[in-house]
C-alpha cells in the first residue's frame, strides 16, 4: 500500500494516527481539492504545504474512479483546510457545496438496492473501497438504527470536520436515494458545539447533541424499509460484481487481526488473555505480533474489545446464560465491569438488550 508522511497531532481529536500506511479512494481527495479551490488555495500551494508532488492533485489523478491515495494525506488535509475557511464548520460547508457524497462503488451499490436498509448493509461490505481503515457499523434495534463511523482502531477519532462531513453526506445520500425528507431521531457528536449550530439543527433536527460520548446518527427503524428510487435488480448484480472485482484488486490486508481474535475467543473463558498467551499460541514474539497488528491498523487491545463485543451479543441472545455468567465467560472479574463495557460498545445496557431479544 502507498505510504505517507506521519500526520501531525494538531488537535485533541487526533489521538492516534489511523492513516499511516493506509490508502483511501481518490474520490475523497477530489472532494477536499474542490473545497481547497473554493477557498482560493491552488494545487501548487496544496502540494507545497503537504510536501507531495503537484501531480498528486492533477486532473488525471482525480478523474480515476478507482485511484487510491495515502490516507495520511487526507488526514492532513482535514487538519489543514478548516483553518483557511471563515466558516467554523468546514465539514458542513464542504458537504453543502458538494450536495452529495463522493460517487463511489458503494454509492452505486445502495442506489441499485431495493430498500435503503439493504443498500446500507451491502455497502458496508465494500467500505474498504472508500478507505482501508473504515470500520463503520450499523446497529439495528427494534425501534431504531444507529450508524457509527470509525476509521482505524479506537481511540483514534477522525478530525471533527471530517466526521461532520461524513454524517451529513450519509444523510444527504439517504434523502437522495429515497426522495424522503429523513430527519434523524438523534445526531450525537463528541466535539463541542460551534458558536452557531443553526445549520446543524436544520439538517439533523431537534435531536442534535454535542459533547456526547459517541459520534452516532440514529434513525427510525422504518427508514430501513424505504424503497430506493429507480432500484434495478439487474444493475445491482452488475455493480456488486464490479465491487467484488475492485476489492480483489486492492493490496491484500493481513489476516493477523482475525487470527488474533480467534485465539482470544478460545482463551477468554479462562480469563482475560494476555498478549504473551496469544503470542505463545501463534508462535510469534510479542514485538512481531505488535508490529503486524500495527501494520493491519489495529492493536491487541482493540481486538480484545471487538472479540468481547461479538461474543457478548451471542451470549445475551441465549436466555440460558445469565448476565453474571456472560461477564465471566468474557473474562470480566465483575458484572459491573461488563455492564460498563457493553454500554460503551452499544449505547445500551445488557439487561435492556436482553429484554429486546427474549
Amino acid at each position: 500500500m502507498s505510504g505517507g508522511t506521519r500526520a501531525r497531532r494538531s488537535s485533541p481529536d487526533d489521538s492516534a494516527n489511523a492513516g499511516d500506511g493506509s490508502t483511501a479512494s481518490v474520490l475523497l481527495l477530489r472532494a477536499l481539492v474542490r473545497g481547497a479551490s473554493e477557498l482560493g488555495i491552488s494545487n501548487e500551494q496544496l502540494a507545497q504545504t503537504m510536501n507531495v508532488p503537484t501531480a498528486t492533485f492533477s486532473e488525471s489523478v482525480l478523474a480515476d474512479p478507482d485511484g487510491r491515495v495515502p490516507a495520511d494525506l487526507l488526514l492532513r488535509l482535514w487538519q489543514y483546510l478548516p483553518s483557511h475557511c471563515t466558516d467554523e464548520s468546514f465539514g458542513f460547508w464542504l458537504a453543502e457545496r458538494l450536495q452529495a457524497p463522493p460517487l463511489s462503488l458503494a454509492t452505486w451499490v445502495i442506489s441499485s438496492s431495493p430498500t435503503l436498509g439493504q443498500g446500507f448493509e451491502r455497502a458496508l461490505r465494500y467500505q474498504r473501497l472508500l478507505h482501508d481503515q473504515a470500520r463503520s457499523e450499523l446497529f439495528v434495534g427494534p425501534e431504531e438504527i444507529r450508524y457509527r463511523h470509525q476509521i482505524g482502531p479506537p481511540p483514534f477519532r477522525a478530525p471533527s470536520p471530517a466526521l461532520e462531513f461524513g454524517f451529513l453526506s450519509f444523510l444527504q445520500l439517504a434523502r437522495r436515494m429515497t426522495g424522503q425528507p429523513i430527519v434523524p431521531r438523534r445526531m450525537l457528536f463528541r466535539h463541542a458545539a460551534p458558536r452557531d449550530a443553526s445549520r446543524h439543527h436544520a439538517w439533523f433536527g431537534p435531536g442534535l447533541s454535542f459533547s456526547a460520548e459517541v459520534d452516532e446518527l440514529v434513525l427510525d427503524r422504518n427508514a430501513l424499509a424505504l424503497p430506493v428510487l429507480g432500484a434495478d435488480p439487474t444493475l445491482a448484480r452488475i455493480v456488486e460484481a464490479h465491487a467484488e472485482a475492485a476489492l480483489a484488486r486492492l493490496p491484500s490486508t493481513s489476516d493477523i487481526a482475525a487470527r488474533v481474535r480467534a485465539q482470544i475467543h478460545e482463551l477468554l473463558p479462562a480469563g482475560p488473555p494476555s498478549v504473551e498467551a496469544v503470542c505463545q499460541r501463534m508462535h510469534l514474539s510479542r514485538r512481531t505480533l505488535q508490529r503486524q497488528l500495527s501494520a493491519a491498523g489495529t492493536t491487541f487491545g482493540a481486538e480484545l474489545d471487538q472479540a468481547r463485543h461479538q461474543l457478548s451479543l451471542r451470549f445475551l441472545a441465549d436466555p440460558r446464560i445469565s448476565l453474571q455468567e456472560t461477564a465471566f465467560l468474557l473474562g470480566f472479574s465483575e458484572a459491573s465491569a461488563f455492564h460498563r463495557a457493553f454500554v460503551r460498545w452499544t449505547g445500551q445496557t445488557p439487561r435492556s438488550f436482553r429484554s429486546r431479544t427474549d
